[in-house]
């Protein structure tokens, strides 16, 4: 594995982390809310769970 993913809640964005130097190297705007992942069986795509908070 070379990159990790993170889901920023707060940032409604997702970090990739690469792990040789644990530095992030790019932030990936998504929806509001991104809440857990899952990668495609080819390790290309990463599928993104939003929630959306309504008061």
């Amino acid at each position: 594995m070379k990159y990790a993913l993170v889901t920023n809640n707060e940032d409604n964005n997702v970090s990739i982390i690469d792990l040789a130097s644990y530095k992030v190297i790019q932030n990936i705007t998504t929806g509001k809310g991104p809440h857990g992942f899952r990668i495609a069986a080819d390790s290309k795509t990463a599928y993104i769970a939003n929630i959306v908070r309504t008061l």
